[in-house]
């Protein structure tokens, strides 16, 4: 399996660049993208600018070609990497250029600690002069080693299983996507390159947008046509994927209890956030509880179960003189708590095509409430009259919550007013569209007893 990144995620750190040039050199035999920096503060990313890296060529010694204190040596070394790997850098390999291994041990050890969360997932030393000279010109065993250096490369990132396959993803990606535009520009002739580009991105945006097309402000043809090439792009990543012959592939199953919240990962596979637009489909807008008649929803979806009640308040409640109201009065006090916290909201599910050629007359909405994660116990999703969501980190009340959809209340509207930076993925939206369809399209059963 090839464990170099294809997609310019490699990066070599080195203030010599003559020193770094045979190393440029094997990269563009390999067509591989790299970037380079001199370590000088001048030459390196903005601060906070985000810079996300796989494999990194450090020389240990950006100061000259003398010896140095690994004090000296490290305070050049630090900030340098503190500068280039940001707080949400994924994973990456270190191969450092260094004279000694104790130099190596001492400035890596100090760079796990200080990097923190962003340090790499391995890393490993090299001697500079094994490859090539202080003035740069490969040494006669150059073609040997550098064959060795990639082999280093894989070995030191072979344990790291996933971080190999996140390599081999990424890969696929960049490969998906040159043929995607393979697929879409392959019958361009280069002399008229221009002019066939710009035909085929008008088809492409028409595909999309049909007859309301001509009368799109120039941003909005363009996000008509990248919505076509989007469709390119899905499905080129998964003949991409699924085309992958290589059985050196490897997965490492973990079913521990590593006591990690995945409500994070849910929120990114449910909402998509971005700035909508009035009746778009999937958008979410923040309502006001005059927006539908909400008084009985949680009458209807909430399950007032006596096991759910804690034994010590089930037994106080038991044990007084009228269980059946005290019953009635602890379950009004769950559902004034959850009131406390929901939000309400509406759900626009216009057909796709109708709005991309804005032929909606009425949009269609689905009244829903968030509700924190601790009432899910309350709920029965035995009902096909509603729609309840898996858990999800919800950053507007910074806490874990899910969303009821009522199909009950489904409605209609001449407007749809309301600002909103966040709608449902496509893949979310459909499945509750299907179960919304299962259930205004359920006969019922005519019997006569």
């Amino acid at each position: 399996m090839n464990t170099l990144p294809i997609n310019g995620r490699i990066v070599i750190i080195d203030n010599s660049i003559k020193q770094a040039l045979p190393l440029m050199k094997e990269f563009g035999k390999l067509r591989l993208s790299y970037s380079y920096y001199d370590g000088t503060p001048e030459n390196l990313p903005q601060e906070g600018s985000s810079v996300d890296v796989r494999l990194v060529f450090l020389d240990i010694n950006l100061i000259d070609d003398s010896v140095h204190p690994v004090q000296q040596l490290y305070s050049m070394v630090y900030a340098v990497m503190n500068r280039l790997i940001c707080q949400s850098n994924f994973p990456y390999m270190l191969v450092c250029w260094s004279r000694n291994t104790d130099e190596y041990n001492q400035i890596i050890e100090k760079l796990n600690h200080d990097l923190e969360n962003r340090k790499p997932i391995c890393s490993i030393p090299l001697q500079k002069s094994d490859y090539f000279t202080l003035e740069g010109n490969p040494t006669e065993e150059f073609e040997e080693k550098i064959e060795k250096l990639f082999e280093l490369i894989a070995n030191a990132l072979d344990p790291h299983t996933s971080f190999c396959n996140l390599l081999l993803w990424e890969n696929h990606i960049h490969n998906a996507i040159n043929h995607a535009l393979k697929d879409g520009l392959s019958c361009i002739n280069d002399k008229e390159w221009d002019e066939t580009a710009n035909w085929i991105f008008t088809k492409w945006g028409k595909a999309y947008s049909g007859k309301n097309f001509e009368n799109l402000p120039e941003p909005e043809k363009l996000r008509a046509a990248f919505h076509t090439l989007n469709l390119f792009l899905h499905e080129t990543i998964e003949e991409e994927i699924g085309s992958d012959a290589d059985e050196d592939l490897h997965f490492s199953s973990d079913f521990n209890d590593r006591n990690i919240k995945i409500s994070h990962f849910n929120e990114r596979l449910i909402f998509t956030f971005c700035q909508t637009h009035p009746k778009e489909p999937g958008r979410i807008v923040i309502t006001s509880e005059e927006y539908s008649d909400f008084k009985d929803i949680l009458n209807f979806c909430f399950t007032p179960d006596p096991e759910l009640i804690p034994e010590s308040i089930k037994t106080q409640i038991t044990s007084g003189e009228n269980p059946c109201n005290s019953f009635k009065k602890y379950y009004s006090s769950i559902r004034k708590n959850i009131r406390t916290d929901w939000d309400i909201f509406k759900l626009v599910i216009n057909a796709p095509c109708d709005y991309a050629q804005k032929k909606v007359k009425m949009s269609k909405a689905i009244p829903g409430i968030f509700v924190k994660s601790e009432f899910r116990k309350w709920f029965n999703n035995s009902s096909d009259a509603l729609f309840i969501s898996p858990d999800f980190y919800y950053r507007l009340k910074d806490a874990d919550y899910f969303f009821i959809l009522d199909f009950r209340y489904l409605t209609s509207e001449k407007e749809d007013n309301g600002k909103s930076q966040v709608k449902l993925k496509q893949v979310v939206l459909a499945e509750i569209l299907s179960k919304l369809s299962r259930h205004i399209n359920r006969q019922g059963l005519l019997t006569i007893e």
